[in-house]
């Protein structure tokens, strides 16, 4: 498959979030932009026969779509391998951080990733983005966010999350390493 051995990095520009409805309400008042931490898949193994996929994912050094060695990955398919039904697929649930450097490393619990590559591999495209995003480490985040205690720290705090439309492109750089 021409989507092995390939990465991919997602555009926030194309992410149409709906979960949390204030999302980018906190991204303002935190002044983040979300392009400058961009999260990079990559298809580590697809059985055709059985439908299912395995698939990584890593924070991304700022601003670039350039794996961030110094984090580690996230195996998104810890559960179980995801579904493949050529060229689409879902994975999850796993975890998943973002590095908001100087600000904030936000988790996300469960989270479930879906798409549907380009015929020619270029692109990841209808993608979708679900699960609980952490929100302990923002204060003040659940006055203008839902939140509920996350699935897997109760004594943390979290609020759900939902993306839609998502694009992922090809970088050309080869696979993810995967970094314990």
């Amino acid at each position: 498959s021409t989507v092995l051995g390939e990465s991919y990095c997602i555009d926030w520009a194309t992410a149409n979030v709906t979960e949390p409805a204030s999302f980018s309400i906190l991204l303002t008042l935190g002044n983040i932009n979300l392009a400058d931490y961009p999260i990079m898949l990559g298809a580590t193994s697809i059985d055709e026969v059985a439908g299912s996929i395995e698939m990584l994912g890593a924070p991304a050094q700022a601003s670039t779509c350039l794996q961030d060695l110094s984090q580690p990955t996230f195996e998104l398919t810890t559960s179980g391998p995801g579904t493949w039904a050529n060229p689409e697929f879902v994975v999850g649930p796993g975890p998943m951080t973002i590095d908001l450097t100087g600000f904030a490393t936000i988790n996300f619990e469960e989270t479930i990733v879906s798409g549907t590559f380009t015929a020619d591999g270029s692109q990841i495209v209808d993608g979708t983005l679900d699960g609980w995003m952490d929100v302990s480490v923002i204060p003040g985040a659940c006055t203008l966010l839902s939140c509920q205690p996350c699935p897997g720290n109760p004594s943390a705090n979290c609020a759900a999350f939902s993306a839609q439309n998502i694009v992922y492109n090809a970088t050309g750089f080869g696979a993810l390493q995967a970094i314990p």
